[in-house]
């Protein structure tokens, strides 16, 4: 396991093979593999706790508490789908952060650069509740057939009519509303669960 884990400190970006690889040597106290994993983060928790807001409420200690929470979920992580952990994360940092201003009572809906130099970029007027839905509504379309995302992209980023789209995909109308309409309601009924 050790070779393995040497071979993915070449590379910048995790792949979901070297996660699958990487979170349980890491859960087993692997020293390399917890670097690694801190290394292919970096960017994440570097934007997410250099944010104004949580940067204002915890201060230096945004940064140390967002590696906290993110080795906390590493260690606890039980899943299998190693595609979606960088967005998992994310999720959950944010939450995180939503729950320790919510805690304060701290308001989060406007937020503004905290530094201009900064490489990475920083929030600019970002809601944290709309980012949480966004994330959540791209990781369940991302869950999709391609037809089906086909569809709903023609439908609403495209402003097409179901006539339309049944002439372009060479289905029948009929179809393309059955497809769009089991899309929104697979969305649909996993937000509200």
């Amino acid at each position: 396991m050790d070779d393995e884990i040497k071979t993915f400190t070449n590379t910048k970006k995790l792949t979901s093979d070297e996660l699958r690889v990487l979170i349980p040597e890491a859960q087993s106290g692997n020293y390399e593999a917890i670097n690694r994993l801190c290394e292919g983060f970096s960017r994440l928790i570097f934007k997410i706790s250099h944010r104004d807001i949580t940067f204002r409420i915890l201060g230096e200690d945004a940064e140390n508490t967002a590696w906290m929470w993110f080795l906390e979920f590493v260690n606890n992580y039980q899943g299998n789908k190693f595609n979606s952990f960088p967005g998992l994360v994310r999720k959950y940092l944010i939450f995180k952060f939503v729950r320790l201003m919510q805690q304060q009572g701290t308001q989060w809906d406007k937020e503004t650069k905290v530094d201009t130099t900064n490489p990475f970029g920083c929030a600019e007027d970002d809601n944290l509740l709309n980012v949480l839905n966004n994330l959540a509504l791209k990781q369940e379309f991302e869950q999709l057939s391609p037809r089906q995302k086909l569809i709903l992209n023609l439908y609403y980023d495209g402003q097409m009519n179901q006539r339309q789209i049944a002439t372009l995909c060479e289905l029948s109308v009929r179809g393309v509303g059955y497809q769009k309409d089991l899309a929104v309601k697979l969305i649909r009924d996993k937000f509200y669960k």
